[in-house]
């Protein structure tokens, strides 16, 4: 029985028809698992810290705080963006989602457990999410602000992206504010 069996093997290697199609066939599986161990989407982050639109300033300057007129300076204030996008292998990878921190509540969550509840001040946000793109962006303003102190400030702040493999295999990546800021 063995030797049919290695008879039959033997036909099949040397055979230059049946070689063809076990090198293509090999060739292509080899492709498929090289393909989905290591397939992952492509992730885009950009983190920015501008100054404010005339617009945002102008309210700003309108607003009745406790902020003395002189102090609002446009100097004093800063528009700090972030932007994801995700760029997916059709087939190989699926269910991309964002689990993040948002700007405004880590703002609110890291000056409340630092004692620094108004070091920086709020003064506005937008957000803009989608499948596999997200946007956000908040205005603040800070006394003596720099855009080192703010890329401090924000530096820990994260974003995780997870998706889901061909072989149903749970991915994460985690990517921190601090090494994006253009």
């Amino acid at each position: 029985m063995f030797k049919k069996i290695y008879i039959n093997f033997k036909s099949i290697l040397f055979d230059k028809k049946n070689r063809k199609n076990l090198i293509l066939f090999l060739f292509v599986l080899f492709l498929i698992i090289y393909l989905a161990t290591f397939a992952s989407p492509k992730i885009t982050l950009i983190a920015q810290i501008q100054n404010v639109t005339d617009m945002d300033y102008n309210m700003f300057i309108d607003i009745n705080d406790e902020i003395p007129l002189e102090k609002k300076t446009r100097d004093n204030c800063r528009f700090i963006s972030v932007s994801i996008k995700v760029v997916n292998p059709i087939l190989l990878v699926r269910d991309v989602k964002f689990d993040n921190l948002t700007l405004q509540k880590y703002l609110f969550d890291t000056q409340y457990f630092n004692n620094t509840i108004n070091e920086i001040k709020f003064l506005g946000q937008y957000s803009s999410p989608s499948n596999n793109e997200f946007s956000e962006g908040i205005d603040v303003y800070m006394e003596g602000m720099t855009n080192e102190k703010l890329k401090e400030f924000f530096g820990d702040d994260k974003i995780t992206v997870t998706w889901v493999d061909l072989f149903n295999r749970k991915h994460k990546q985690i990517l921190y504010l601090k090494d994006y800021f253009l």
